[in-house]
């Protein structure tokens, strides 16, 4: 958990190494992504945002009171960059445009909204952009992730022979980046 802005890593650490040994694998990770999207943004991006109902309240107050500054930011990088709201059907608001959608039974979000919002969904779809086809034939032959039997049994193994490893929660004065 990076305590200075509350974001938390679940993902990125494993539970048998410590922290300190991992921390550099996982700064450059993230640097190459930061990297890499201040690079892709030079191009016109739309950006999609999907409030859910945990905070959404709390959010929407907050996209209200800085929505321009937030397309300004956005559009810092290309003027053409612009954002998507979509929400909850419990969520609205007055100030902003927002696309709602039903939530999943037993679930937080709509894990497949464009299926819940045809406007939505003929709006992106009308979208034209240069890497179209190319994302859609990378999403067609992408492998699905495999469970790992062996792996996972290794896991259960070790959890019982030495129990969970857990790292502390903060790392050095400093923070972790």
């Amino acid at each position: 958990m990076d305590m200075e802005y509350g974001i938390a890593f679940f993902h990125d650490f494993n539970n048998y190494q410590p922290l300190r040994r991992q921390l550099k694998k996982v700064k450059q990770k993230y640097n190459r992504r930061i990297e890499r999207f201040y690079k892709n943004i030079q191009e016109p991006t739309l950006f999609i945002r999907y409030i859910s109902s945990e905070n959404g309240s709390e959010e929407i107050k907050y996209l209200e009171k800085h929505y321009e500054e937030i397309i300004d930011k956005l559009r810092k990088y290309n003027e053409n960059n612009d954002i998507i709201f979509v929400a909850n059907d419990d969520i609205m608001s007055n100030k902003i445009e927002i696309y709602s959608v039903a939530k999943d039974e037993d679930d937080t979000v709509a894990r497949k909204f464009l299926d819940k919002n045809k406007v939505l969904c003929d709006l992106l779809n009308g979208y034209e952009y240069s890497l179209r086809a190319a994302n859609y034939n990378k999403y067609l032959v992408k492998p699905k992730k495999k469970e790992n039997f062996l792996q996972n049994k290794l896991n259960v193994l070790r959890r019982k022979m030495y129990g969970e490893y857990i790292h502390d929660k903060q790392y050095g004065e400093e923070g972790c980046f």
